[in-house]
This record gives structure tokens, sequence and C-alpha cells, in this order.
């Protein structure tokens, strides 16, 4: 997960109250599957420090169906993520849009990331990831709210064969709690239309993120033989 370097933040019952509605209210315009999965350290889960409410939040003000998992250890991440792909039945329009997200919330840096008290390096969760997936040729999201993230040469050869996510997202440096919730909630929000080639959205996006100061979003985009990494200060792909 994304520092804590305070208390968990006190939201007013007013805010409280708001979110509740939307949290239960019933939405007919989803448009992705987020499976989130969160690996906090014990001791945060009696601060209330934990994404996942936030997350789901985000994805019901936006018409998007929230899975929550919990693994304490990466085999049973493995086992929750072969179980998404396995059974997973892709809509007709499976070649032109990401089917669903991966959304990992965890503790990590640029050398990898922490499920449960275990750390993955991160070509040992591409592995992980590409092993689930079997021969069945779904495009997907990852998103990484962890500290640090892996460059875009490290992902072209960390997901070797067929199996590339279309878009991957995460933090390039540590980055605060806060900022990685509001910066989720706002990427939820604008992609409920995303398509697999669809650059110019994410660009503009990744942009406005950075303008806001929420931390260093990386964005990967994989064209089909190597994954481009977005700089904002450019406003190229490099």
């Amino acid at each position: 997960m994304p520092s804590n370097t305070s208390t968990a933040p006190q939201i007013s019952p007013e805010t409280l109250a708001l979110l509740r509605h939307f949290l239960t209210a019933k939405t007919s315009f989803g448009q992705l599957t987020v499976f989130h999965f969160e690996s906090p350290r014990s001791s945060e889960l009696g601060q209330g420090v934990e994404e996942a409410p936030l997350v789901e939040a985000a994805c019901r003000l936006s018409g998007h169906r929230f899975v929550p998992f919990r693994p304490t250890n990466p085999e049973q991440f493995q086992e929750n993520l072969r179980y998404i792909f396995g059974t997973w039945l892709p809509a007709e329009d499976a070649k032109l849009k990401p089917q669903f997200v991966l959304h990992l919330s965890c503790h990590g840096n640029d050398a990898g990331v922490n499920i449960g008290g275990k750390r993955l390096s991160w070509t040992h969760l591409a592995a992980t990831i590409t092993d689930s997936v079997g021969k069945k040729d779904i495009p997907f999201v990852l998103t990484v709210s962890a500290c640090g993230g892996p460059t875009a040469n490290n992902l072209t050869s960390m997901f070797a064969g067929k199996i590339h996510p279309v878009y991957i997202f995460s933090f390039a440096a540590t980055v605060a709690w806060s900022d990685a919730a509001l910066t989720w909630a706002i990427l939820y929000n604008k992609i409920p239309e995303l398509r697999v080639e669809d650059g110019a959205t994410m660009r503009a996006l990744v942009t406005a993120i950075h303008a806001l100061a929420l931390g260093d979003l990386r964005y990967h985009r994989w064209d089909g033989k190597k994954y481009w990494h977005f700089k904002p200060a450019t406003q190229k792909d490099v």
C-alpha cells in the first residue's frame, strides 16, 4: 500500500452518509469489473488504513463493478487470479475493450511488492499473472497502488509471450495514502469507455492527475510489440 505517515483521515458524518448512499445505490451503467487485491500490514487494519472502501466508492460512482480479495500470501493471490481468468467469459467486444481491471493495493518499491509477509519481485509478479491466464486471450488493465514500480523496458521483458496487460498504472515513487486514493477515484471515473488502443484519452488523464500533484503516476501502454511510457512533461510516449 502507499505510504502512511499519519493517522487515518477523519471523515465527517455527512461525508460518510454520502459515501454510504453511493455504495448502496443501484447502478445500471456498469462498464468494467475491478478485481481489487489488498494486502495491508496487520497493524494498519486496526487503524482503518485501507484502500478498498475508497476504491469501491470510486467504482460505484462510475458504474464499475467492485470485487474484493485479500490474499495473505503469494500462493493465495495466484489461486484468486486463476479463478478469475479460468472462469471469465469474454464479451463480444473483447478484442476492442479491456474486460476487467486487476487492482493491487500493497506495500512496495522499485524492487517489488509485498503480498502478506512475502516480497514478490516485479518479474515474479508478472510471472504469477502470466501463469494464471492460461490460454485465454483477454485484454485487461493492471493498476498497482504501491510505492514504486517497474520501468517500460522491464515491463516489456517481464511480460513475455502473448500475455500483456494493455494498460499498466503504477507510481514512480513514494506516494501518500490519501493521494493514491484520490488518483484511483479520478482514474476510474474517467475510463468507463476505455478502448484497447485509446492512448490519447489515457495521456490526457495522466496529465490532469500530474497537474493536481497527486503523486508521480506512471502509465504504460502495450502496442503489440513493446510497452510505451508516457511522460506528461514532454507529452510524448517514450
